[in-house]
């Protein structure tokens, strides 16, 4: 019986380390997730801010182009940059939500990105 005993308080200190690591893994997930989050929302904002510059840019082009002061390949480069800026914020955005879903995920509730 005394091996029994040994065995069992094994097992259980086995069990026990076990269940100290993947609190310690969970946590870890949560942190990751966490600075994924937080690191996508300042995507979108630098995105947004990139986005708004290439419309600028645009319009101000289009306006030159009207006006005889640009050629077409000058303004074929403003619709270039603009239409990658706007890819470039939507998958930010995509990217955001997809790191929101994996927090959601990590700590076992619906996580909704404040508006």
């Amino acid at each position: 019986t005394s091996a029994k005993v040994g065995t069992a308080e094994a097992e259980r200190s086995r069990t026990i380390r076990q269940r100290q690591w993947a609190m310690q893994g969970v946590s870890l997930e949560v942190e990751k997730a966490f600075y994924e989050v937080h690191e996508f929302r300042n995507r979108i904002q630098f995105s947004k801010k990139g986005l708004a510059a290439s419309r600028r840019l645009l319009m101000r082009t289009s306006l030159d182009f009207d006006i005889g002061l640009m050629d077409t390949r000058d303004l074929l480069e403003a619709i270039g940059s603009y239409t990658r800026n706007k890819i470039d914020y939507f998958r930010s955005i995509q990217a955001f939500n997809e790191a929101l879903a994996e927090l959601s995920k990590a700590v076992g509730s619906d996580i909704q990105a404040p508006r």
